[in-house]
């Protein structure tokens, strides 16, 4: 098996990698590839005591949320709160397409489905 503390710092590297500003189509589409990736081996971990099961829950609830975060920075086509969200391919904000919400859920087989809502009142 795996050893979490190994998935958790793959995870990691392909977050800071990838994910990480700048932000662009290719590099969050690599992300979500190397994801994947990662999601089966988490299927490999190992636990041999009860701080590893606690870490194994741990590196699947991270992996879960870089997983939402690379899908949300990829559906939103602009640049947005500075540092935070900057996409070199889209360089500028643009609040009259985007001044929205990026609402991300799970579909039925487990992968991050994105949607845009309105923002109430706004």
């Amino acid at each position: 098996g795996i050893p979490p503390v190994l998935l958790e710092r793959k995870v990691r590297q392909t977050v800071n990698l990838y994910v990480d500003n700048p932000k662009s189509e290719r590099k969050l589409l690599a992300a979500q590839n190397h994801l994947a990736k990662l999601r089966n081996d988490a299927s490999r971990l190992k636990a041999g005591y009860l701080h590893d099961a606690m870490k194994a829950v741990e590196v699947q609830a991270i992996l879960d949320c870089a997983d939402m975060v690379t899908a949300a920075s990829l559906e939103r086509k602009e640049s947005r709160w500075g540092i935070y969200h900057y996409r070199v391919d889209f360089p500028k904000r643009d609040d009259e397409n985007w001044k929205k919400f990026v609402v991300v859920k799970r579909d039925p087989f487990g992968r991050a489905a994105t949607s845009v809502e309105p923002i109430p009142g706004g």
